[in-house]
């Protein structure tokens, strides 16, 4: 299990896409658990998110 850092999710299977960092660990609040952090295979998408958001704020100034 790995926490995404571009997502903002818990996953629980390793893709052939993502990556689980070594040191990096997220804590959760509620447990106290150390967990993993990672990218999964979504982090395409994520940008392209990014990008209408981006797009989206200038478009209304």
């Amino acid at each position: 299990m790995y926490y995404c850092i571009v997502c903002s999710q818990l996953h629980k299977k390793k893709t052939v896409k993502s990556k689980i960092f070594k040191n990096g660990f997220y804590i959760d609040s509620f447990l106290g658990k150390q967990i993993h952090l990672g990218i999964c295979g979504e982090e395409e998408s994520g940008e392209s998110k990014q990008g209408k958001i981006t797009q989206a704020t200038i478009g209304n100034v």
